[in-house]
């Protein structure tokens, strides 16, 4: 009997777990993002373009993660023989706009911070 009720209960929390994640996967990022100093391109499930304002654009690659809420984006890339690496919280507040947060990679984010951006998704 305890085995079932200690079953039920994993079941539960669970379902309730995943009901607060978002519903969304790393494909819905596919394509381009911009914000008040960055443009960001997601080209496909794991390269990725960006260019802050006044710098040269950077290609990469990302990992994204969207069972947690906010969604955590590991992106890499290499500026000649130095790499660059950082970690974004992300979440869509809607589906053609999307919360941002860029933090270092030794950083361990949880939840945004006052340096959150929105990136609106760039129509065609």
């Amino acid at each position: 009997m305890k085995k079932m009720i200690f079953l039920s209960l994993v079941c539960l929390l669970t379902a309730a777990v995943s009901c607060f994640a978002q519903v969304h996967t790393p494909l819905d990022l596919l394509g381009i993002w911009r914000g008040n100093q960055v443009r960001v391109e997601f080209m496909d499930n794991n390269n990725v373009s960006v260019v802050f304002t006044g710098n040269k654009k950077q290609t990469g690659r990302y990992k994204a993660d969207f069972l947690l809420s906010p969604a955590t984006l590991e992106m890499s890339f290499m500026d000649g023989d130095k790499p660059l690496e950082f970690k974004c919280l992300v979440e869509f507040t809607d589906n053609n706009t999307l919360k941002w947060e860029t933090f270092s990679m030794s950083a361990n984010p949880r939840y945004f911070t006052r340096g959150v951006a929105l990136l609106s998704r760039a129509k065609n």
